[in-house]
């Protein structure tokens, strides 16, 4: 009938992902920017350090969400249950029902394998969503802190570079 994807096909699966929800994140991204529009009467630096952490967020969900997709057609789909269509699977947003397993695509119908019943698909799904939840808020903490690095480095290197720094027997 089938056999599971091989760790080999995992980074196809990959880049099927960003494919596949790579216009619909762009697409949010669009709506968050002109839904952020008034900001702009508040200042456009305000505008700007929203849109900026808008846009990088949705990036960094995006390639974490890809990742997890991956890892999901590897190790879950086929092995865990079966669908048809094999066609970027793994969502961090909308979890897997029973009636979306069982629709019958390109002539197969899904099935769950191994034992396994849809509370415990939906619970190895609630926790890949997780993992791409807070890896995302995680890797987004870290790259503001190197928005904000370079300002800090600074400081230390004027206040050697003043008059007061130096000793007052050399001024």
């Amino acid at each position: 009938m089938f056999d599971p994807i091989p760790v080999t096909e995992a980074p196809l699966d990959v880049l099927l992902y960003l494919i596949v929800w790579g216009p619909i994140h762009a697409a949010f991204i669009l709506a968050g920017l002109l839904l952020g529009t008034p900001l702009l009467y508040l200042g456009k630096r305000r505008y700007i350090v929203f849109v900026r952490g808008f846009v990088v967020l949705n990036i960094l969900f995006l390639l974490v969400s890809g990742f997890l997709n991956g890892l999901w057609m590897w190790r879950i789909w086929g092995h865990v249950y079966f669908r048809g269509d094999p066609f970027a699977d793994f969502n961090p947003v909308y979890p897997i029902r029973q009636a979306w397993l069982e629709q019958r695509v390109h002539g197969q119908d899904g099935a769950l394998l191994n034992g396994f019943t849809i509370a415990h698909v939906q619970a190895i799904w609630f926790a890949f969503a997780s993992v791409a939840w807070v890896s995302t808020i995680f890797l987004f903490s870290r790259v503001r802190r190197l928005w904000t690095k370079p300002k800090k480095d600074i400081e230390p290197m004027n206040a050697e570079l003043s008059l007061a720094a130096v000793a007052p027997s050399e001024a």
